[in-house]
C-alpha cells in the first residue's frame, strides 16, 4: 500500500471518528444551556477577567510543557525504539511512515502506562501505610486516655467519684502526665 493509500484509509477512520461524535450534540447543547444563560447575566468586566485569566493558563500550558518534557531523552527512546543507530532529530520523525509513527506512539503509551501503574501502586501502599500509621497513633492515644481513666477509678475512692470532674482529672493529674 502506497504511502498516499495509508493516509487516505487513516482520513476515513477520522471521518468515521467524527460522524461517530456527532450522536452527542444534542446532549451537549442541553448541558450547555444552563452555562449559557449565566454568560448572558454575567457582566462584561467579568467576561474580560475570565478571559484573561484563561489565556494566561493557555500560554502557561503551551509554554510549561518545553520544561516537563524532556526532548533529547524522548528522541533517545525514539532510536532505540526505532533501532537507529544514529540519534533521530524532530526532522527525521517528521519523515517517518504512517505505521513507524503508529508503532512509537504505541510504544510511547505503553511505557506511559507501565509508569503510571508503578505511581499508582505506590501511591496506593502509601496510602495504606499512612491509613496504618493513622489507626495505631489512634489506638495508641485511645489506650492511654483508658490507661488514665482506670487509674484514677482505682485511686479515687467510690465516695468521692461522683462529686469529682473526670475531664479535669485527666488532664492535670500529675501522676497519669
Amino acid at each position: 500500500m502506497s504511502e498516499h493509500e495509508q493516509l487516505r484509509v487513516e482520513l476515513r477512520k477520522i471521518e468515521k471518528w467524527e460522524k461517530d461524535q456527532k450522536g452527542l450534540f444534542f446532549w451537549e447543547r442541553l448541558a450547555r444551556l444552563p452555562f449559557s444563560a449565566l454568560d448572558k447575566v454575567t457582566p462584561k468586566f467579568i467576561h474580560q477577567k475570565i478571559e484573561k485569566l484563561l489565556d494566561e493558563i493557555a500560554k502557561y500550558v503551551d509554554n510549561g510543557g518545553q520544561y516537563l518534557a524532556n526532548t533529547s531523552a524522548t528522541l533517545e527512546k525514539a532510536s532505540a525504539q526505532l533501532q537507529e543507530k544514529k540519534q533521530l532529530s524532530i526532522e527525521d520523525i517528521q519523515h517517518l511512515s504512517l505505521q513507524e509513527m503508529d508503532g512509537l506512539a504505541e510504544y510511547f503509551i505503553e511505557v506511559r502506562k507501565k509508569n503510571a501503574q508503578l505511581q499508582g501502586a505506590t501511591t496506593g501502599v502509601g496510602g495504606f501505610l499512612h491509613w496504618r500509621l493513622i489507626f495505631l497513633l489512634y489506638w495508641d492515644l485511645h489506650l492511654r486516655h483508658c490507661k488514665k481513666w482506670l487509674f484514677l477509678m482505682v485511686t479515687i475512692p467510690l465516695s468521692k467519684r461522683n462529686a469529682f470532674s473526670w475531664s479535669n482529672a485527666c488532664s492535670f493529674h500529675p501522676l497519669i502526665l
